[in-house]
């Protein structure tokens, strides 16, 4: 399984102009993990390495030393010069060798006194033998003894990973597969009888009462800025409640999405007056004004309404903003359809879409036959710059709700003077009114 270290800039911070670099790590193949971030992110190095969950940790512990941490954003951003950042990553890496050997003189003097106790010639060939070496696994459950398919929880992990199935056309240490995930975190320098291992593991160790969670509707699994722990979000009640991987049901990496939200107390308590007023003030038709509440209801929260068909005469400005919210709180691509560019009706009725986009009224009898039951049509009628004016007006307003910091005049003022291009991203960045516009989508 190949394992890796990044450093790239999200857009947002190239959009406002801030050295701000985010340092993450990655089991998935190539670049798989990368795009996932927004489009127009940049990536400044990504580099193989032999444990990417130590190497993290390393790297962040000298970068708290070197630059400065941006705490309020998340444990993995820091402010400073980016060329400096990729090379201490690069030379951390270039020498993980030889500081790998070095820590294991510790850990090697640890274990050795294990095994004097238990053997001579100490061979781990039981799954109990394996947990008692290893200090970062913390649980695996195999839901598909046949396929030795299941769900592996790390020491300190705030959420479960899959374990696939064993594939014969890859090495098995480029693979999430149970035999990969154990050698991944196995100990150097001690001998391993992986077969017996699972043997043990599958007949004796894998059972638990702990199944896969579906979240139902109107419930996303989100991580926050600045927390290592992660929450679901119930958007009918506006509730949080906190995650936890050892005795809640289990929910992975696939289930959450790469965009961590402002804490709880900024979503929980997010002032939707203003959001309500700019929608106002954009659709200023009392009942279109009604259809979008219900659309974005229907979206976020639950289906109330049969159907709901919605005009977009704002060039995608209102179609944006639901697509960029779900975006960030949901990892699933299915729960959008855009066909306003291939035109190409769905063949098949998927159940998990909640939103098809259109530019074509001819479609719309088609699509609700088959059963789908929000639809935008966009259509391009709109004066952005009454927007951008609006938007100047409300200054003082907008940042008393932002997320900017005290000291990042700059950005603000850069923002500001650049609206004929950013004027939409009032409430798709986090650093601006997302987490109310959020919130007034779930406003009933």
């Amino acid at each position: 399984m190949a394992e890796y270290i990044y450093l790239m800039q999200e857009r947002e911070f190239i959009k406002t102009k801030e050295n701000i670099y985010k340092i993450g790590k990655t089991k998935q193949e190539n670049l798989k993990r990368i795009g996932n971030y927004d489009n127009g992110s940049i990536l400044i190095i990504q580099i193989k390495c032999n444990d990417c969950d130590k190497s993290e940790k390393k790297l962040i512990t000298l970068f708290k030393e070197k630059y400065e941490l941006q705490k309020d954003i998340g444990y993995e951003y820091f402010k400073g010069n980016c060329n400096d950042m990729r090379d201490d990553i690069y030379n951390y890496i270039n020498d993980e060798d030889t500081i790998e050997e070095d820590d294991n003189e510790d850990v090697n003097e640890e274990v050795d006194v294990v095994v004097r106790v238990d053997d001579e010639n100490f061979l781990v060939d039981t799954f109990e033998k394996y947990m008692k070496v290893s200090d970062s696994i913390k649980k695996v459950i195999i839901t598909d003894k046949k396929n030795q398919i299941g769900y592996i929880l790390l020491e300190n992990g705030s959420n479960w990973h899959n374990i696939y199935k064993y594939s014969s056309d890859l090495d098995v240490e480029e693979q999430e597969c149970l035999l990969g995930w154990l050698k991944a975190h196995s100990k150097k320098n001690i001998s391993y009888d992986y077969d017996k291992v699972i043997k043990d593991l599958i007949k004796n160790h894998s059972y638990s009462t702990q199944k896969k969670l579906v979240l139902p509707y109107g419930e996303y699994f989100i991580s926050l800025c600045g927390r290592k722990e992660n929450y679901i979000l119930n958007t009918e009640t506006f509730e949080m409640i906190q995650y936890n991987p050892e005795t809640d049901d289990i929910l992975t990496g696939c289930d959450i999405t790469s965009f961590p939200l402002y804490n709880i107390k900024d979503i929980c308590e997010a002032n939707i007056k203003f959001v309500d007023t700019a929608i106002r003030f954009i659709i200023d038709n009392d009942e279109n004004y009604k259809k979008y509440c219900q659309l974005t209801y229907n979206i976020f929260v639950k289906q109330e309404e049969k159907q709901v068909v919605f005009i977009d005469n704002t060039g995608s400005f209102l179609t944006s903003w639901i697509i960029n919210a779900l975006y960030k709180i949901s990892p699933n691509d299915d729960l959008c359809i855009d066909i306003s560019k291939d035109h190409k009706i769905p063949k098949i009725y998927n159940p998990e879409t909640r939103l098809i986009i259109i530019n074509n009224e001819n479609y719309v009898h088609k699509l609700l036959q088959k059963g789908y039951k929000n639809i935008i049509i966009m259509k391009k009628t709109w004066n952005e710059n009454k927007f951008i004016n609006f938007i100047k007006e409300n200054k003082e307003t907008i940042l008393s709700e932002s997320h900017y910091k005290e000291n990042e005049n700059n950005s603000k003022e850069w923002w500001f003077q650049n609206l004929n291009r950013l004027s939409i991203e009032i409430f798709d960045s986090r650093i601006l009114l997302f987490n109310n516009y959020l919130k007034w989508c779930c406003n009933k």
